[in-house]
């Protein structure tokens, strides 16, 4: 893209700048003065035509070039963006609590739990039950349906993490210590509370925030993460979810902070950077210019 632009690039290699700083120095300040002083390079005359213009061909060639009319260039840009959080969308059925409890029932609770977690694993409890509830027209969990729901999960023999006092339940499949990836906070049914983000996917935001900036401070990693995961306002739960996230990150091996006050990705942490990026869904843009 700078190249695109007309920028000159010239890249500096962690490794070269580790094993010799001073050297890598004296090559930047090198093409420095290259490009204050480019070389001048002379015309080459083709057989039968003049090395030098005349100044009046000159004035022609440029008048004509001023008057061409501008041309439309699109240009597809390919791009990659953090899926938005979707609900799983469940069968509907009206019953009363009382019914909801019968014995009965199990099955089909195990049926959408199941549906529930093949669509937004990892998920919290929280919202797993909501999920479940809402699906059969039951607006509030109380004591008795909430130990049937503690019930059901512990008879599928779900995985689970507990972080901070919040659980969460994973598909079979997910490695939660490997997780990649994050999902977005939208509008509407896509909107997701924070206190239901698992650690993991704030961990992942972290990491694509630090990948994409090189070193942030703690503050600015706090709000860039959290605008990552949909969060444009930094309140008590976002900061402390955020917080968390950090600790965890630093936990696992993934940051490092130096002695400026800021974070830094490890190789560990730059590897799942890399890997949550490659589960973002690509999509193409299209910029139109002069």
């Amino acid at each position: 893209v700078l190249k695109g632009l007309g920028w000159r690039v010239h890249r500096v290699w962690s490794m070269d700048w580790w094993d010799n700083s001073g050297r890598e120095i004296k090559r930047i300040v090198s093409k420095l003065k290259e490009a204050e002083n480019p070389p001048k390079q002379k015309p080459v005359p083709e057989e039968g035509i003049p090395a030098v213009v005349p100044v009046a061909v000159q004035h022609t060639a440029i008048e004509q070039q001023v008057k061409l009319p501008a041309q439309r260039v699109e240009k597809k840009q390919v791009i990659v963006e953090a899926p938005l959080y979707a609900p799983a969308k469940l069968y509907r059925q009206s019953l009363n609590p009382d019914q909801f409890l019968h014995p009965g029932m199990i099955k089909a609770i195990q049926a959408k739990v199941s549906a529930v977690l093949a669509h937004e694993a990892p998920v919290s409890e929280r919202l797993l039950t909501r999920r479940v509830l809402q699906s059969f027209g039951i607006a509030r969990s109380g004591n008795r349906i909430q130990a049937r729901m503690d019930e059901v999960c512990l008879r599928m023999m779900l995985k689970k993490t507990v972080h901070d006092g919040d659980t969460f339940y994973w598909r079979s499949d997910q490695k939660p210590e490997a997780y990649a990836g994050y999902r977005v906070s939208g509008t509407g049914a896509a909107k997701r509370d924070v206190k239901d983000v698992p650690v993991q996917e704030t961990a992942n935001a972290i990491y694509t925030v630090l990948y994409e900036q090189i070193s942030m401070g703690r503050d600015d990693l706090l709000r860039e993460a959290a605008k990552k995961l949909g969060y444009a306002r930094l309140g008590g739960n976002v900061v402390s979810s955020m917080v968390s996230g950090v600790h965890y990150a630093e936990e696992q091996g993934g940051i490092t902070l130096n002695d400026n006050g800021a974070y830094l990705l490890s190789p560990d942490g730059t590897a799942r950077a890399e890997a949550t990026m490659q589960t973002f869904q690509p999509t193409t843009e299209t910029a139109k210019g002069l």
